[in-house]
């Protein structure tokens, strides 16, 4: 079973077994805003069979491509994951930043292509919005890499999914809150976050998000760190645990962190 679209720096594919153990019974809209590599959104996927909706967003317009082209275009991925070199690794990354955001296949299988050749397979921005991870290991094992693909385009072509590419307050704001609505939160952290482009006002706006979504019955979940989020969300059950920093299937810090489990009941 295909687990992720890709490693992705604080996924929760090491987790995600755990966080199911959080998830309501009977969700019939599911609801993730900070899809990232999706590990969570498979197991739901999975999992809630009866399920109505799954709205997926975030704000990364190349990730966002790379969910929509593997869904609607995936043998023009393939075609272009197989013509890269790795030979050519900084002047194909050097491409990808010259056509940042484009929608195509083309570039949603370079940006997959970078992902699986980089160090760490991390996403990591400059100052100037660019990718500029550094090569690493040659691109392997693409067969199976591709049979992975297939079936998550297979997958992603459900009409229950719905992929946006916007910020999670304009989701929250154009969805029809149920009482059987399952949200589930992973936000960039604070202590991150404001590199991102996610400072502490868009924290306090989720938050806010969630005082509503706890009044119109719906159920969410959260994952976050910093001690200011213990005290913002106070007034809601947290549950402390000790983490490893992972970026996809690999552990990529031997000390464990702090995070917080959030939830609303």
């Amino acid at each position: 079973m295909v687990n992720n679209l890709m490693p992705w720096v604080g996924g929760k594919y090491r987790l995600r077994k755990q966080i199911l153990k959080y998830f309501i019974e009977d969700v019939k809209q599911y609801v993730e805003p900070f899809v990232g590599g999706g590990s969570v959104f498979l197991m739901a996927y999975s999992t809630f069979k009866e399920c109505n909706d799954f709205i997926l967003s975030d704000n990364n317009a190349n990730l966002i491509n790379a969910y929509c082209q593997i869904r609607d275009n995936l043998s023009e991925v393939i075609k272009t994951i197989q013509l890269l070199e790795h030979e050519r690794y900084y002047e194909i990354r050097k491409q990808f930043n010259s056509s940042f955001n484009e929608c195509s296949p083309q570039q949603a299988g370079t940006m997959l292509w970078l992902m699986g050749s980089c160090f760490g397979g991390v996403w990591c921005l400059n100052k100037k919005g660019e990718f500029n991870t550094a090569k690493a290991r040659k691109f392997k094992n693409k067969i199976k890499y591709f049979k992975r693909l297939q079936e998550l385009s297979t997958i992603l072509q459900d009409p229950r999914i719905k992929i946006l590419h916007q910020d999670f307050h304009v989701t929250l704001n154009n969805i029809d809150i149920k009482p059987n609505s399952f949200f589930f939160f992973d936000p960039p952290y604070i202590k991150g976050g404001g590199f991102l482009g996610f400072g502490i006002q868009h924290h306090e706006l989720l938050l806010d998000w969630c005082k509503y979504l706890n009044e119109m019955g719906a159920c969410w979940l959260m994952s976050n760190a910093g001690d200011e989020i213990e005290t913002m969300y106070i007034d809601f059950i947290i549950d402390k645990k000790w983490v490893q920093r992972t970026c996809g299937y690999s552990i990529i810090s031997k000390n464990f962190t702090k995070e917080y489990w959030i939830r609303n009941r």
